[in-house]
């Protein structure tokens, strides 16, 4: 793709351009939203986080996973996941007391937890993100 030159008419073909690849890199990368709200149901992190009562840090969430993995590897990967999870609106981020990041559960995520099986979602996602649900969608075309 060109940059525009001085004529208006290009810059404006160039944006509408960049926004329509936007627009697709937002549909094509749009699946990770809800494999990351399935992740985070399958380590428990809607429960963990409840029942610590107050705001949790990363290292905290950390340590209340039973993963036995690579520790710094492990706390990097829980904080794209977190980041994610805030971007999307499933919880929220707020400054503590010592400064430190802590992690909230947002309104939606009392959905997400175990503890309320009257209004569970849990399983209704997993049932939709199974790969028994998703496999055919990736031969529509067929």
């Amino acid at each position: 793709m060109a940059l525009p030159n001085d004529n208006n008419d290009d810059m404006y073909k160039t944006r509408e351009v960049l926004d329509a690849q936007t627009y697709i890199w937002n549909y094509t990368f749009n699946f990770i939203n809800s494999v990351s709200l399935k992740c985070a149901i399958q380590l428990g992190i809607p429960d963990i986080i409840h029942s610590h009562g107050q705001a949790m840090t990363l290292s905290d969430l950390v340590d209340a996973l039973s993963i036995n993995n690579n520790k710094v590897k492990l706390q990097d990967c829980i904080y794209c996941l977190m980041r994610i999870l805030v971007h999307v609106g499933f919880l929220t981020q707020t400054k503590m007391i010592n400064e430190e990041e802590g992690y909230l559960l947002a309104p939606t995520s009392r959905l997400l937890r175990k503890d309320e099986s009257h209004l569970i979602m849990i399983h209704y996602i997993h049932a939709m993100l199974d790969p028994i649900m998703m496999d055919p969608w990736h031969c529509l075309s067929q």
